[in-house]
């Protein structure tokens, strides 16, 4: 049964109510201040001739679009009474059907709304769409509603609540379709669509007063609200400033003065060389219309966000929300590995704008589709103008030749976007729309894409190397060489060429891979020869962020950048955002202002593009990391799963920045001539800047000859490790070895002096003590250099105490007979069987002894029983295996547990 599900009493409800002069206001719970534009229920007063058809109506002719789909009014097949509404039955092809064109005033919003129910859609969608036109009926823009597909029961869709770009939109035209959403369509298969309403709002809008919501001081955050439509003179504003986790730092009110004249939309010309606008009747435009400029107190870099509700006689009649970023002064390498991909970005702002933007966020590179509507449009010297533009920022322009001119796309007469490798199948074709780009554009692009990033119609193609050498041979006739790339997936392998033409394949595919896959294709090596000479090409990577829909802000923060950092550890020469303009998965909204991903974003790219990658440090917290070096400085990327305080000896003036470019204080203490930092690390990476580079690297490169210490007690062995001097000039310093307690050693310190370059290989002799535990065991290694001042750090590595081929492991439980059961998991592996005998000592209670006999290669477990186990819980359990007519001993302690 279809619910009369309405956003508002509908109570012309019987009849179409048509034109802005005939609102009739309304007042409801969700939009107050509402007033109808259009009402139609499909109902007999809108069906007066009796043809089924509602009047005035009209319908979409032409390709795709047959006249056998039938369209007509019906009765509810499910109402158990009757009502009509409006049934679109397919038979292949689709349906459009509009509704009269009626005036609109952009002084207002708009919220359109439609109830809709489908049965036996498989590949076709139903929804409704709203067009706003100028005075002459062209059309300025289009929203679309969720899309209804399959079969469902009766819902409400909606459009807004939408407030015109421009004031030039006086018109307004509401369209229901059934249409299919790929390439193949739907035979069968029916919608129905009743309750179709427009109605008027008054209208808010809120923006940051500066290009893309970028401020580079605190104090000049601000953001402008405008308001029109209303008929109270004084209602209240109240705003509230919010950071990246949306928590309120601030509420402020305010009481707006409204005046008559209506503020517009449009910057683009002086307000005082507008005309007064009024309906198509010259009917004065009714409402009360001002605006407003709003500092929040902002004292610090980092993303914020602005609600503002409009309050009216104690009523909130709407809301809006905006977002900006105040930005850390910073650096920018001189070349990187970051880019974006802008396959309409300059719909979205100007391309003077846009360079501007682009400026500031921390990339080399941008896609740009170069393609104009026409072949000779002047879109081709606007792009010439912003690669120009461009390269003075360090920023390459590669150009995307992706949906060809008007006159190229209406050969192939296809429905939707043409696939690229189709577009380039015959070159009496491509050429003449080619050849005015490369004419203008082939000494300023040296990179050029076939295709967007979303298509990969080249994989599978048939002979692809032949049909690219064809391509890039003609491309080259314009000037420098060409280098020529397309999209590819990451699954599908490359097709076989001795010289490739391609000089990068941008791979992505959904969904997208997780950085360790990343960086696990991206290390793949070459299986032959011949593939490794084929494998000459740079690898582009495509860094799509997650939705905003399906995960939580600090998974997706977390995900864009360990993916950033990926492409970097694992080699790829580019990665992209493809979409960086996208309110789901972007980093700017598609009013190109700025996501919480944004400055995520920049600051990894800031910190991380154009540097050399050094590897992880050994940290005694156990918190994950990643070092690079650019410039004589080096950037830590670190992060721990469990909160924790490091302490870290890299320099002296280090400086911790979270993702969002806010500073976190760094305590510092000094321990025994070690100067020390405390950097309290979380799941959220942060990074450590400021670090001495030779440091870092020191401590990185630093290595033991042999991972493995003998479980031999009693005797001196030697332990040895190298290090390579990276410091420019020569060292001279002393090593101390900070041993595990149950390790012996010479407490003195070993000097030496070490030329720069030079390898420093350094043995130290040990002795265990009995109760030495088997497995990993963390030492550190002390150093004071003496180089152009003085250094003292440590280092800290682990080495394995035990034996390679047997592995040694205990657990406990306690049962629920007061037994505490422990478990000896021994893993043999080596190809021999081995012998032992385990001797487990429990605090205060007699040993217990059990032996292995003739494992063969595998796992093992020996049970013991303690009784009163409930008094055992807490304390250490030691468990000591001798080797059977061998020499070798492996220790293990372990905590019971309850």
């Amino acid at each position: 049964m279809k619910p009369h599900i309405t956003i508002l009493p509908l109570i012309l409800a019987t009849f179409c109510i048509l034109g802005s002069e005939a609102a009739e206001i309304v007042s409801t719970t969700e939009w107050p201040a509402a007033a109808v534009v259009l009402s139609c229920d499909f109902e007999n007063p809108t069906d007066i001739n009796r043809d089924q058809w509602p009047d005035r109506w009209t319908r979409r002719r032409g390709r795709g679009y047959p006249e056998y789909v039938k369209v007509q009014i019906v009765d509810d097949p499910d109402a158990p009474r009757a009502r009509r509404v409006l049934e679109m039955q397919l038979n292949g092809g689709g349906a459009a059907i509009s509704t009269p064109i009626t005036p609109i005033s952009p002084q207002y919003s708009f919220v359109a709304t439609a109830n809709l129910q489908t049965r036996g859609l498989a590949r076709d969608v139903a929804f409704i769409s709203l067009s706003l036109l100028d005075a002459e009926g062209q059309l300025l823009e289009t929203h679309k509603s969720p899309e209804l597909s399959g079969d469902t029961t009766w819902q409400r869709v909606q459009i807004g609540p939408i407030a015109p770009a421009t004031n030039r939109a006086v018109k307004a035209v509401l369209t229901l379709h059934l249409i299919p959403s790929e390439l193949r369509e739907d035979l069968t298969g029916s919608a129905w669509f009743d309750d179709v309403t427009l109605i008027r709002l008054p209208r808010m809008t809120l923006h940051p007063t500066t290009t893309a919501g970028l401020f580079t001081q605190p104090r000049d955050a601000e953001v402008q609200c405008d308001v029109s439509g209303i008929d109270d003179p004084r209602p209240e504003l109240v705003f509230e400033l919010m950071d990246h986790e949306g928590k309120v730092l601030s509420t402020s009110s305010q009481t707006l003065n409204l005046g008559a004249q209506w503020p517009g939309i449009s910057a683009t010309k002086p307000l005082a060389s507008e005309t007064s606008l009024t309906t198509t009747s010259g009917k004065q435009l009714e409402g009360l219309a001002g605006s407003t400029r709003f500092r929040p107190m902002v004292t610090d870099v980092g993303f914020y966000s602005v609600r503002v509700q409009l309050r009216s006689r104690g009523v909130t009649l709407l809301t809006e929300r905006t977002s900006f970023v105040v930005l850390r002064e910073t650096t920018f390498a001189s070349d990187g590995q970051f880019g974006w991909s802008l396959p309409d970005a300059d719909t979205q702002l100007s391309m003077n704008d846009l360079a501007t933007l682009l400026s500031h966020s921390g990339l080399h590179w941008a896609k740009f589709p170069v393609w104009g509507e026409t072949a000779k449009s002047e879109r081709i010297d606007r792009v010439s103008w912003f690669a120009e533009r461009l390269s003075i920022q360090n920023i390459d322009l590669i150009g995307v030749l992706d949906q060809p001119p008007k006159e190229l796309r209406e050969v192939f007469r296809e429905k939707g976007p043409l696939p690229v490798a189709s577009v380039f199948i015959e070159p009496e074709l491509w050429h003449p729309v080619v050849d005015p780009v490369m004419t203008r554009l082939s000494l300023k692009v040296r990179y050029w894409q076939l295709g967007s990033d979303s298509d990969t119609s080249f994989v599978g193609f048939p002979e692809a190397a032949t049909k690219l050498t064809e391509i890039k041979e003609h491309l080259q006739r314009f000037g420098q060489e060409v280098k020529l790339g397309v999209c590819w997936k990451w699954m599908n392998e490359v097709p076989p060429a001795a010289t490739p033409p391609w000089s990068f394949l941008s791979y992505g595919g959904e969904p997208s891979l997780t950085p360790a896959e990343i960086e696990a294709y991206l290390k793949i090596p070459p299986r032959t020869a011949q593939e490794e000479a084929q494998q000459k090409f740079a690898r582009w990577v495509q860094l799509r962020p997650l939705p905003k829909s399906d995960y939580p802000m600090q998974t997706r923060a977390c995900d864009l950048v360990w993916r950033m950092l990926a492409t970097r550890i694992g080699g790829a020469e580019m990665a992209f955002v493809p979409e960086p303009f996208d309110d789901q998965c972007g980093l700017l909204h598609r009013d190109a202002t700025p996501t919480e991903l944004y400055l995520p974003w920049r600051t990894t790219s800031s910190a991380i593009s154009g540097a050399e990658y050094l590897g992880s440090l050994t940290l005694p917290g156990g918190s994950e990391n990643h070092v690079f070096s650019r410039d004589g400085e080096a950037v830590m990327m670190i992060w721990n799963h469990t909160p924790t305080t490091e302490l870290i000896e890299l320099g002296e003036n280090l400086r911790q920045i979270d993702l969002w470019g806010r500073e976190i204080k760094l305590e510092r203490q000094s321990v025994d001539g070690r100067d020390q930092h405390q950097v309290l690390v979380g799941p959220v990476p942060t990074f450590v800047t400021g670090i001495v580079d030779p440091i870092a690297r020191w401590q990185i490169g630093l290595s033991f000859t042999s991972p493995r210490v003998a479980s031999t007690f009693g005797r001196e062995q030697t332990i040895e490790f190298t290090v390579k001097n990276p410091f420019p000039r020569g060292v001279g310093g002393e090593v101390t070895l900070i041993p595990p307690a149950s390790w012996e050693t010479d407490p003195r310190a070993k000097r030496f002096k070490l030329a720069s370059d030079d390898q420093l290989s350094e043995k130290m002799t040990i002795a265990l003590k009995p109760d030495a535990s088997s497995g990993d065991q963390p030492l550190a290694l002390e150093f004071l250099l003496t180089v152009d001042k003085v250094y003292k750090f440590r280092v800290y590595r682990s080495l394995s105490l035990g034996l390679a081929d047997v592995k040694l492991e205990l657990s406990t439980r306690l049962r629920s007979d007061g037994m505490l059961v422990v478990e000896q998991h021994m893993t043999n592996l080596s190809e021999k069987s081995v012998n032992f005998e385990c001797t487990l000592f429990p605090p205060g209670r007699r040993r217990e002894i059990r032996q292995v006999i003739d494992q063969a290669p595998g796992r093992s477990t020996l049970t013991f029983l303690l009784p009163d186990g409930k008094d055992l819980v807490g304390k250490t359990l030691w468990l000591r295996a001798e080797e059977i007519g061998g020499d070798r001993i492996l220790n293990s302690t372990t905590t019971a547990e309850p």
